[in-house]
């Protein structure tokens, strides 16, 4: 926004009344909020996504393997479109544009076994949780020189 400010002998002509623009603002990539609860007792896991606003249309939820670790992982994109032109606001606070969010799932989930759901501006996916491996977590330390 460009704010130009007038002298009191110039405020009659137009290129000197303060003036608010907007330029046109090309579309910015941001991270949604999102929770990861695991339930023991049921062994669900459940991936809440943070999108207010956002329609299925606009919506891709996509099951990745990489191809290098091998390592399953959830990915959410999509787009989120202002309610609003982009000139006129006072305050604008929420993130708008293309966002793109990965988690890493279990190696036996499947399209199959995932639910999706999109309901009061959070997507709700369920899967089951892994297979429990027997023993401790492995964990090696790793020196940083």
């Amino acid at each position: 926004m460009t704010i130009s400010a007038s002298s009191p002998a110039s405020a009659s002509t137009p290129a000197a009344t303060a003036t608010a623009t907007s330029s046109h603002e090309p579309s910015r990539n941001y991270m949604i909020r999102t929770d990861v609860h695991y339930a023991p007792e049921t062994n669900l896991l459940t991936a809440m996504f943070e999108i207010p606003g956002v329609k299925k249309a606009d919506l891709s939820v996509s099951l990745r393997v990489c191809p290098y670790s091998r390592v399953k992982r959830l990915r959410v994109t999509g787009k989120s479109q202002p309610a609003f032109a982009d000139h006129g606001y006072s305050l604008r606070e929420r993130k708008y544009g293309s966002f793109q969010r990965d988690i890493i799932v279990p190696q036996e989930t499947t399209s199959a076994n995932l639910s999706a759901t999109l309901q009061d501006g959070v997507l709700i996916l369920t899967m089951p949780g892994g297979t429990r491996v027997a023993g401790e977590e492995e964990v090696s330390e790793i020196p940083v020189n």
